[in-house]
């Protein structure tokens, strides 16, 4: 799953990627029109408690792909703008950079509007794709191939989509079953694409933090991505001083992660022992043969049982002796939905 970073040029979007990445900010790497990816290790509070519990030889988080995809060209010829779309299409969702800087106030830019303009030419281009593709399909239906029924159906859901593309809210509100979503997915819609915004704020700004995040159209997040790189070039006990002096909680980059695996439906579930405590990650609503796989491919194909505790029941009671003896260690079988939090031993044939 990949975190795109979106916005226009001078946005702020590239410096913030830095700050979460904690690469240097480089013009000859970042202006040369094609996307930068990033891997990031996503911090958990959680792993860290069950390796000072477990103490094992090795500690791995769970880590998350994000791009910083080139600047939206939004006055520009057709061809460039389409050309960048197509890079933006690549991501799973999207975090939006919005400047709101310049004049040192949010309220004497127009973000808002920037932050519209910018969704609006996500839709017209979704729009334009459903448009080209409905003309081709009224046509092909008309013939007695192989595909005629699957063609029926895809024209079915397009015209949905078609008919709720007056407005961003109504397009994303259409409800597709898994089998549609599966057959639409080559169009990779960019407007159906979630969202978090970033509103980069001057660091006087920041003062109003909470008030701006209320006023956001979408989730998101109020920073000073400027700032923000200035903290992720710091050593721990540096950022530390650096935080006590400015109305900042923790750096943006846990932060962002965080609402990350919200905005994309992720869950982290834990495996645990004296060689290794790890986080894995899932989708939220996969079961326990999918997570089996994300460890090994055997232990999916040999699935028996899995094992399984709450993270919040051993931090309440951190034995699992005791999380037995209160009936709070549990059997679990193929179709059990594995919850975010949960720590698992797989148990295979295999």
């Amino acid at each position: 799953m990949k975190l795109g970073f979106v916005g226009t040029p001078q946005s702020g979007k590239s410096t913030l990627f830095c700050a979460v990445t904690r690469r240097q900010l480089e013009p000859h790497v970042f202006g040369a029109g094609r996307p930068v990816l990033g891997v990031v290790s996503v911090p958990d509070a959680r792993l860290d408690f069950l390796t000072e519990t477990f103490r094992p030889k090795k500690k791995v988080e769970a880590q998350m792909e994000i791009l910083d995809l080139p600047g939206l060209p939004l006055e520009e010829q057709e061809s460039r703008r389409r050309e960048s779309r197509a890079q933006v299409r690549d991501a799973d969702g999207l975090v939006l950079g919005i400047p709101a800087f310049e004049s040192g106030s949010p309220d004497d830019t127009d973000w808002r509007g920037l932050a519209e303009t910018i969704e609006l030419e996500f839709l017209y281009a979704d729009l334009e794709q459903i448009e080209k593709r409905i003309e081709k399909l009224e046509v092909q239906i008309t013939k007695p191939t192989k595909t005629q029924g699957d063609d029926k159906r895809e024209l079915e859901v397009l015209r949905r989509l078609q008919d709720a593309s007056d407005s961003i809210e109504s397009f994303r509100a259409v409800e597709l079953s898994p089998e549609e979503e599966k057959a639409l997915r080559g169009f990779r819609f960019l407007a159906r694409k979630p969202v978090l915004l970033a509103l980069n704020v001057a660091e006087a700004a920041l003062e109003r933090a909470t008030e701006l995040e209320a006023a956001l159209p979408r989730p998101g997040l109020v920073l000073c991505a400027e700032l923000e790189l200035q903290m992720s070039e710091l050593s721990d006990e540096e950022r530390g001083e650096f935080l006590a002096a400015f109305p900042i909680d923790e750096p943006v980059g846990p932060r962002l992660l965080r609402q990350g695996y919200e905005l994309l439906g992720l869950a982290s579930f834990f495996t645990y022992g004296e060689d290794e405590c790890r986080a894995w990650t899932i989708r939220k609503g996969d079961n326990a043969v999918t997570a089996a796989g994300k460890i090994h491919t055997d232990l999916a194909r040999g699935f028996i049982r899995a094992e399984v505790f709450s993270f919040d029941d051993f931090r309440a009671t951190p034995s699992i002796k005791d999380l037995k003896a209160a009936g709070k260690w549990r059997l679990e079988g193929k179709e059990y939905i594995v919850q975010d939090g949960d720590c698992i031993v797989i148990r295979s044939g295999v």
